[in-house]
């Protein structure tokens, strides 16, 4: 994310290189992570999102009005039940990361948190009305999880629509410095010249908005991981925001360190979707047991999502061993 956002900087303001620009966006996050809160990394959060899916979603649209962009017979071959020999940490990872991902799960009821939605709920208490307000704020998340379900679901698969019509056809692979150069052939090559500067401003948003809410998110699941190991009282709220800005500081330049010496956003990116499609089945387990040793029984969910949820972990954990089966091989 550092690195692409570089680049782009770097295309626009060529008077420094990538990695003057990195140290620049270092910089930045950490003064902005340092003195704000929720409320900041959330409407960023939605800015970024809602430009990048638009104009993602508008350049697939333009590209299936081409009676020669997609055919039916590509995308009959692109949704068969067959992995690319080839290309199967790639599968893998992308399976890790796409759409909400190992990370995602594991933020977001810090999100929940703090913007309040347990806050209201009160104390657990066997008056009905504690266990209507708890199914009241379940289903304000169900919401969440819905809309989230249609953005991420739409913006995927445009833009692997995209990725196949227009990349794969010529032959370009993102790599190293060029990732963004070659992913904005995407919007040139279907929107025109003029979508490369909305293109820009939608790689700096969209890739800085990540690095801003994911190292937001990481400090504080580190800072309560801290709290776990028994450092500092669960009440001690002085002590974890210094433990949350302490991890700000250690998970934000780690990244940038990363890139100065490895320079291939790429493989970073598929080295951190390996991990995270590594994380899922633990993610899974860990919410059967939440299912079924810690949810009182009047707040159970359905027969069918309890169904949903064992299917999905064991999907999940097939892919992981899946994967390390291949690699020892």
């Amino acid at each position: 994310m550092y690195g692409g956002v570089g680049q782009v900087l770097h295309l626009l303001f060529p008077i420094l290189p990538v990695s003057a620009w990195v140290g620049i966006c270092l910089a930045v996050t950490l003064a902005v992570l340092l003195g704000g809160g929720y409320a900041r990394i959330e409407r960023f959060s939605m800015f970024k999102v809602a430009l990048f899916t638009l104009l993602t979603i508008f350049a697939a649209i333009v590209l299936l009005r081409r009676p020669d962009a997609i055919t039916s017979a590509d995308l009959v071959t692109g949704l068969s039940f067959r992995l690319p020999a080839a290309g199967l940490v790639t599968a893998i990872a992308v399976f890790g990361i796409t759409g909400v991902g190992a990370t995602e799960l594991v933020m977001y009821p810090y999100w929940c948190v703090e913007k309040g939605y347990a806050r209201f709920v009160g104390p657990r208490s066997a008056d009905p009305g504690w266990t209507a307000r708890a199914r009241g704020w379940i289903r304000v998340m169900h919401l969440d999880i819905l809309c989230s379900l249609v953005v991420y679901t739409v913006a995927t698969v445009a833009f692997y629509l995209l990725g196949a019509a227009v990349l794969h056809r010529m032959g370009l692979v993102p790599a190293a410095r060029d990732t963004v150069a070659v992913l904005s052939r995407i919007y040139t090559e279907t929107l025109g010249g003029w979508a490369l500067w909305i293109f820009y401003a939608g790689v700096v948003v969209t890739l800085y908005g990540t690095i801003f809410a994911a190292t937001a998110a990481h400090s504080r699941m580190m800072a309560d991981a801290v709290r776990l190991l028994g450092v500092f009282a669960r009440e001690d709220a002085v002590a974890r925001q210094r433990w949350r800005n302490r991890f700000i500081v250690v998970l934000a330049t780690a990244p940038a360190v990363f890139y100065w010496f490895f320079e291939s956003p790429v493989q970073m990116v598929v080295a951190g979707g390996i991990a995270q499609a590594l994380m899922l089945p633990l993610i899974g387990c860990a919410a059967l047991y939440l299912r079924h040793a810690r949810v009182p029984a009047d707040l159970h969910p359905s027969l069918a999502t309890t169904v949903a949820l064992w299917f999905s972990t064991l999907v999940m954990a097939g892919f992981a061993a899946y994967y390390a089966w291949s690699a020892l091989l």
